[in-house]
């Protein structure tokens, strides 16, 4: 069985693998930019830490990021490498409001969940890059989210 993750997108629920372990594809040619978006969104659930990071690149130098997109860099900014939730704090303006403001009402548990799992994190790995947990990558992009929904 796949370990997966759920999320509400624009009123339909997304079931998300938590990883994938099948051939990285880094260069998505797709129909148009909305199909290329679902498969770096895909591959950025890959085991491989730089195809994530790559995927990630690519959904936050799109044009037009779709607000299906949401729950898979959210869920990037809570895991064990801290560089995506910096790639991501980053980037954070490039993100649709809109998007972000109905993905935290649709999703109301999925920041306290995100907090916990960015707090275990820094408390295992980053305490010490990090001294307070206030200054966190993931912990800043969860201050934008609740700015963001407001």
């Amino acid at each position: 069985p796949i370990d997966t993750f759920s999320a509400v997108v624009n009123g339909e629920r997304l079931v998300i693998p938590s990883r994938i372990y099948e051939r990285a594809k880094t260069i998505f040619k797709g129909r148009d930019q909305a199909e290329e978006q679902m498969w770096a969104c895909w591959f950025s659930r890959h085991h491989n830490g730089f195809v994530r990071e790559d995927c990630l690149r690519f959904l936050l130098r799109s044009r037009e990021l779709r607000s299906f997109s949401i729950p898979y860099i959210l869920k990037l900014a809570e895991e064990y490498v801290v560089e995506l939730a910096e790639l991501i704090l980053s980037s954070f303006a490039v993100l649709p409001g809109r998007a972000l403001t109905r993905f935290v009402r649709e999703n109301p548990a999925w920041i306290p969940l995100m907090q916990q799992r960015c707090r275990s994190y820094w408390n295992c790995y980053y305490r010490n890059r990090y001294s307070c947990f206030e200054e966190y990558p993931g912990q800043l992009i969860i201050k934008e989210l609740h700015t963001a929904s407001r």
